[in-house]
């Protein structure tokens, strides 16, 4: 599928049958993985939001396919400007970052420096403006980085505390859940 072809299938209303069949198609070199993150970032925030839908659906079932992206992916995260977007890109750092991560990002990943990540995760968390799910996947990222990075515990803790005091549900129960599991010392 050529990138103007992406780009008209993504210019119409999707449905979750439709971001998996455009993944699946992706999976089998019918879709460029280069074209949806390029349309991730497109002046059309519609567009752009199905992109990264289907760009997480991707990266999901099709590990292999995603890995040779991966690096680019997370050079373009901080470029996410797109509110509705970063949800899904929060998504895929989440999977990326967590210690469940597949085997062949970890072996890509293990030297790499999350340094702008962090910083970007961090303003995107306490940004009011951000969206509450982007936040508390947010929240997720820094937990998986702070084994990483000794002085994001701290960091995080306040503010988790801080979200805790006016956040609703979707933010009380990740804080808390990520809150016990840094106290306790425990690592997923």
């Amino acid at each position: 599928m050529t990138k103007n072809e992406l780009l008209k299938e993504l210019s119409a209303t999707l449905f979750k049958a439709k971001v998996q069949k455009l993944a699946d198609l992706a999976q089998s070199d019918d879709l460029s993985v280069a074209h949806l993150m390029e349309l991730s970032f497109y002046p059309r925030k519609e567009i752009a939001f199905r992109a990264s839908w289907v760009l997480e659906h991707l990266e999901l079932n099709a590990v292999n396919k995603f890995l040779t992206h991966l690096e680019n992916f997370i050079e373009r995260y901080p470029e996410q400007n797109n509110k509705s977007c970063q949800r899904h890109f929060t998504k895929i750092m989440m999977r990326i970052t967590d210690k469940k991560a597949p085997d062949l990002y970890k072996l890509e990943l293990k030297d790499y420096d999350f340094d702008t990540v962090v910083n970007t995760t961090f303003e995107w968390l306490i940004n009011p403006k951000t969206p509450i799910a982007v936040r508390v996947n947010c929240m997720e990222i820094l937990y998986n980085l702070h084994q990483k990075f000794d002085w994001i515990r701290e960091e995080l803790e306040q503010q988790i505390v801080f979200s805790l005091r006016d956040g609703g549900p979707a933010v009380q129960s990740r804080g808390k859940k990520l809150l016990c599991l840094m106290v306790n010392g425990i690592s997923r």
